[in-house]
């Protein structure tokens, strides 16, 4: 990987985590549903933070044993990135669904009037 792009994925991880936050805040999920989707960016975050972090001590030490952490952040990374796709998706599909039985309880209910 460039030098710069761990510190650029780390910008991206944590721009995404922010807008996850927003988006949950906003569309008011229930706790559950908030705290499966802030852990898995959480763990993005913390993968891209091994990885930057061995990046950064092999750089400046040449120490091969940096690279440990950066070869298990880079690693986990896209497992853990479609780790929260699928939960995020979960969780969008469960609405969707909520937000179908609620129209159509209603559309009955208006229906019968």
């Amino acid at each position: 990987m460039h030098k710069y792009g761990i510190a650029f994925g780390l910008l991206i991880a944590a721009g995404l985590f922010l807008y996850e936050a927003r988006v949950i805040i906003s569309d008011s999920l229930l706790d559950e549903d908030a705290v499966d989707v802030l852990s898995q960016a959480n763990r993005v975050l913390h993968d891209l933070e091994n990885a930057e972090t061995g990046q950064r001590g092999y750089l400046l030490t040449s120490d091969e044993s940096y690279l440990q952490p950066y070869r298990q952040g880079v690693r986990d990374f896209d497992d853990t990135v479609l780790r929260l796709h699928r939960v995020v998706a979960e969780k969008i599909r469960h609405r969707i669904t909520n937000t179908r039985r609620h129209h159509s309880t209603h559309s009955s209910a208006i229906s019968i009037a």
